[in-house]
């Protein structure tokens, strides 16, 4: 179930690889929020199909998360790249 919705994910920002990486830090911030956000609306329906479960009220907050640690992660990550000049 996860390995679906992380491959069409991946799928989709493969595609669109060049043009995200034009994108400034805000916007690339709620892009990921968008694409976790479609992750756990798709987990949701998956599991719901499968199975009778309850949508919690705190089930979305990882979408949050991601959006709060995301920047940070970008901002080491372009630190790394930087520091060992890599391409």
């Amino acid at each position: 179930m996860h390995a679906l919705v992380f491959s069409i994910l991946a799928y989709i920002v493969s595609i669109n690889y060049q043009r995200f990486r034009h994108f400034t830090l805000v916007q690339t911030t709620l892009i990921v929020g968008f694409f976790v956000l479609i992750s756990k609306i798709l987990l949701y329906f998956v599991a719901s199909n499968l199975q009778d479960i309850v949508l919690h009220k705190h089930y979305f907050w990882s979408v949050f998360t991601s959006m709060l640690v995301w920047p940070w992660f970008f901002l080491f990550m372009r630190f790394i790249r930087i520091h060992f000049r890599v391409v």
